[in-house]
């Protein structure tokens, strides 16, 4: 198997949707959790990919009826994103929200960002 990378210039809504017509997403089924890996951002920060531009990825993860659902994990450094209250207040600030996108927030790695399973 080889993998495929695909490139896309430019990082608008337009440009992924015609992404989205290039990827077979046929492996995810009814009721499937799809994690959808972000950066929400940081505080005064503008160079993230905006919430508006999942919103063709959500409509389509929708119709598949999975729980889908976006996450990030908290910085260790200091700022917003240190813990997952913050953290979600800001991703809230930049639309990251189930109001706005219709799919809920998880911080991957809990509160203080030292939730974690160690894998055999």
């Amino acid at each position: 198997m080889t993998d495929i990378v695909y490139y896309v210039k430019g990082c608008t809504k337009s440009s992924f949707e015609k992404l989205l017509e290039k990827i077979n997403l046929d492996f995810i089924s009814q009721k499937d959790f799809v994690a959808i890996k972000t950066h929400f951002g940081e505080e005064g920060n503008v160079t993230y990919i905006s919430a508006e531009i999942y919103l063709p990825l959500i409509k389509i993860l929708k119709q598949k009826n999975c729980l889908a659902f976006f996450t990030d994990t908290n910085t260790i450094y200091r700022g917003k994103r240190a813990n997952a209250v913050e953290h979600l207040i800001l991703a809230k600030q930049h639309k990251f929200d189930i109001n706005f996108l219709g799919v809920p927030v998880i911080i991957a790695d809990g509160i203080k960002g030292t939730t974690m399973l160690k894998l055999r």
